[in-house]
Formats: C-alpha cells, sequence, structure tokens
C-alpha cells in the first residue's frame, strides 16, 4: 500500500517543520519502488493525454467491457449502468458455477 506520509517522510529524511532531532530518518517498512515507478508513468501519462481525455478513455473502455460480457451472457451484479463504476466491473456469477477456476472456464469457453 502506498502511504504518501511515509512517502513524504522517506524523501524528506523524516523531518517535518517541528522536527527537533534533524538527523532521525523515519522508513519502517521497504519503499515500493515499482508501485513508485508505476505511479510517475501513469501519472506522465495522464499528463499528456490530459486528465479528460483519460476518463472518456476509461468509459470507452468500460462499455467496451460491459457489452462483451454481456454478448457471454454474463449478468452485471449492479443493474442500471449509471450506478456502475468504470474502473470496476462485478458480475453475477452464472448459475451451477461454484468457484473461480469454473468462471474463467465459463468466459474463455464462450
Amino acid at each position: 500500500m502506498l502511504d504518501m506520509k511515509e512517502l513524504t517522510e522517506f524523501w524528506r529524511g523524516g523531518l517535518n517543520d517541528d522536527d527537533e532531532d534533524e538527523d532521525e530518518r523515519k522508513c519502517h517498512h521497504t519503499l515500493p519502488v515499482l508501485q513508485l515507478y508505476a505511479l510517475r508513468e501513469a501519472l506522465s501519462i495522464i499528463a499528456a493525454e490530459t486528465l479528460e481525455k483519460s476518463w472518456e478513455r476509461h468509459e470507452t473502455t468500460s462499455k467496451r467491457l460491459s457489452d462483451g460480457l454481456e454478448k457471454i451472457d454474463l449478468q452485471h451484479f449492479v443493474k442500471k449502468s449509471k450506478h456502475r463504476l468504470t474502473g470496476t466491473i462485478v458480475i453475477k456469477v452464472p448459475e451451477g458455477i461454484s468457484n473461480i477456476t469454473k468462471v474463467l472456464k465459463y468466459v474463455k469457453e464462450k
């Protein structure tokens, strides 16, 4: 998990404006380096693309996925499309399918 307070303290050497001991460095865990690079790259892409176009791309991609799921007879857990999130799509598990392995097999076969 990315903890912005911890990250800021790590980058600043654990120094807050009211710290008495300026040599104290706070880092209680290994910094998630790959996640930081991914965050930087994602923000770079959004800056180049613009936030509005990024939202539009996510809406378009989500709609295409939703349409595709409906074509293979998978139903949305949230019935009304206006109440669905673009980044999270939840489906109802079809009747007779009891675990994730069977769900994935069902999707691949369709």
